[in-house]
């Protein structure tokens, strides 16, 4: 009987096998359906041209209609990537070596090889070529560089554009900065709607050109629109101060030839957002942010500091040709030292501009290049003995040789004459200036030869930028004051005038606000 169920059991257990065999291999002869592909793949390697060996961590972007797309080479040489079919631009790029850019048309459900095999070169040694293949914005520096930066950029003053300025004289106890300050650019301030616009030509009507404040400033927005750190951090532009090249720098020739082209957009433009506010643009294209990874260059601070003494901004021209610093090697940030992203700005300034350490002074001496006894050789004591109350640039800034340096600008139709005290209507005229902007009505140049004037400065200033400091309160003597050299300029602004006692509206007045002069 044992032996019956023994027999019994082997003949179902080999009837079973059968049925699972069955079972198990009928996939492989029964149809089976396939899912429809959705997606394209693109994949290859990437070698050395000369010797055939595999570069690890190269970048491949692929930009075409659907997006961009980005991947870096494993450890194999080795790349894929996963994207919606359409024409692409694809560019394989790595450190040392030539950007290579292919066109290929990827189709959805198929596998596209594309190998590379560069030439190295000098050129497109971009610091982060090998560490980042994608671009999200500043949360990708954040993923390496930690989240208290974007507190620190927030307070700073080149997102806020303000800091307390105490010796100023304006009502508010000197809390000051480029927000509600005119600002050298066509319009007025940035509370007064100057953030982001079209400049409309007075020539011919028609052509524009972007213009505004945003066009510097760090941000997508006026720093008023952001409540806290987290709410900016996403609008914050890293790239503007911590790229290498940015922007329309991309498409110099000088820079093609250095790093290759840039595929993706990257050109700044005032556009309008789904809710109607008209912005700056930034440039968040994977190579500008590849570019990135070194010190902050005297030519990215140059990107907004720029053009004094012939246009807009703050600064003087710096390069080897035009200043001594530069010719040595020395950066913006050799005197302006940084600490936290906070930047000393010096506080012997009559405009009224933010500071963030205005603890720290800038200057030949107190920045620590030169000393008291920096003069050598005959008369070396007497000279020495000046710099109590002599500042080193009131002799080494002997004149203001620089052609097209403005001295007088007029911003409005309406402008005072501080010459004759009165208010003109002067119509736009756009003979031997720059580019004349929304209401550009006069200006005048200083000729060449032109010097400085001397004034005694204790770093006081008034409202309209006048310097306070007199003989009497000169440092030999206890005080604060000693001899600067200043450029003569005197500009028409538009300013908030909501303050002023008893203020008439005429035919200067527009929209309750009041133009003068600085």
């Amino acid at each position: 009987m044992n032996t019956q169920r023994v027999v019994s059991l082997s003949r179902w257990s080999g009837l079973f096998f059968f049925v699972f065999l069955f079972l198990w291999a009928s996939p492989l002869w029964a149809a089976k359906p396939v899912p429809p592909a959705t997606e394209a793949q693109l994949s290859g390697k990437i070698t050395d041209a000369a010797t055939t060996k595999i570069i690890v961590g190269a970048g491949v972007t692929a930009v075409g209609d659907p997006g961009t797309f980005s991947a870096v080479t494993n450890s194999k040489g080795l790349y894929t990537l996963t994207l919606p079919g359409g024409t692409y631009q694809i560019t394989a790029s790595a450190g040392g070596y030539i950007d290579q850019t292919v066109p290929r048309t990827l189709t959805n459900g198929v596998n596209t090889t594309v190998n590379f095999a560069l030439v190295a070169g000098a050129n497109n040694s971009l610091p982060h070529a090998g560490r980042i293949s994608s671009y999200d914005g500043p949360q990708t520096c954040l993923n390496c560089h930690g989240s208290a930066i974007a507190e620190q950029v927030f307070m700073s003053a080149h997102f806020q554009a303000r800091t307390p300025t105490p010796k100023l004289d304006m009502p508010g106890v000197g809390n000051h900065g480029m927000v509600d300050r005119a600002c050298g650019l066509p319009g007025t301030t940035m509370m007064a709607n100057n953030f982001a616009g079209k400049a409309i030509s007075p020539v011919d009507g028609v052509s524009t050109k972007d213009d505004g404040c945003g066009n510097c400033h760090i941000a997508y927005l006026p720093p008023y629109y952001y409540p806290s750190a987290s709410a900016a951090t996403a609008d914050m532009d890293c790239l503007y101060c911590h790229a290498l090249v940015y922007g329309e720098e991309w498409d110099h020739q000088e820079i093609i030839d250095l790093y290759g082209s840039n595929p993706e957009p990257h050109l700044r433009q005032v556009v309008t957002t789904p809710e109607g506010m008209q912005v700056f643009s930034q440039d968040r294209s994977l190579k500008t942010a590849q570019s990135a990874g070194g010190a902050v260059t005297s030519e990215a601070c140059l990107r907004c500091h720029e053009h004094n003494l012939s246009g807009y901004k703050r600064s003087t021209p710096f390069t080897a040709a035009t200043d001594v610093h530069a010719a040595r090697g020395l950066k913006c940030t050799s005197c302006h030292v940084v600490s936290e992203h906070r930047m000393a700005r010096g506080n012997y300034v009559t405009d009224g501009g933010a500071n963030d350490l205005p603890e720290v002074e800038v200057g030949c001496i107190a920045s620590g290049c030169h000393t008291t006894s920096a003069h050598a050789g005959e008369n070396a004591d007497a000279l020495n003995q000046h710099l109590t109350n002599v500042t080193c640039e009131t002799c080494h800034i002997h004149s203001l040789d620089e052609p097209r340096n403005i001295h007088r600008r007029a911003w409005a139709p309406f402008t005072l004459d501080p010459i004759s005290g009165q208010w003109e209507d002067t119509a736009p005229t756009t003979e031997g200036q720059e580019y004349p902007g929304y209401w550009d009505a006069y200006t005048e140049y200083l000729p060449i030869g032109t010097r400085p004037t001397i004034r005694w400065f204790n770093g006081g200033a008034s409202m309209l930028a006048q310097p306070y400091g007199a003989y009497a309160d000169r440092r030999s003597a206890g005080g604060d004051a000693r001899l600067f050299p200043f450029k003569p300029f005197v500009s028409g602004m538009i300013f908030d005038a909501a303050w002023l006692p008893g203020r008439r509206c005429k035919s200067f007045c527009v929209n309750g606000l009041v133009f003068g002069y600085q």
